[in-house]
């Protein structure tokens, strides 16, 4: 994926004018390399929730992420598969309001192409209910 093809100076010019922006999406939407893109077009700090999974189960992850970002005086971008479980959380706790919230899409024979080609084709079968339960997050 080519950011440059999806981010245009107009959408650069109204992350610009947003503090906190939050990135979301299903696995190999695109979330990491767009975040990343902006963090280097936009004076935010980059928070890449994927990282606060590694030692932690969901929910510590949760936590850990909203006191962290509570801590941040800078601009944020936020990416990674606890977005969507991170808004739910940050608004039913009044925690984290997002100014900004950039919602990737990506159909499923991409991503069965992408996980049997470069990933696990074992793990599509967890991907598929992830997308159904951001989904449902999404409508809530």
């Amino acid at each position: 994926m080519n950011p440059e093809q999806y981010i245009t100076q107009p959408i650069l010019d109204i992350c610009k004018q947003h503090n906190s922006i939050i990135i979301i999406g299903p696995p190999t939407s695109g979330k990491s390399t767009i975040a990343a893109y902006l963090s280097d077009h936009l004076p935010h700090v980059l928070v890449s929730t994927d990282h606060y999974l590694i030692s932690r189960n969901q929910e510590e992850a949760l936590t850990k992420i909203l006191e962290d970002i509570s801590h941040y005086n800078e601009s944020l971008i936020i990416e990674g598969t606890l977005g969507f479980a991170m808004l739910r959380k940050g608004l039913q706790s009044n925690s984290y309001i997002p100014d900004l919230i950039i919602k990737l899409k990506c159909n499923n024979k991409t991503i069965t192409h992408l996980y049997n080609k470069f990933i696990d084709p074992k793990k599509l079968n967890y991907v598929n209910g992830y997308i159904i339960g951001t989904d449902n997050i999404w409508g809530d």
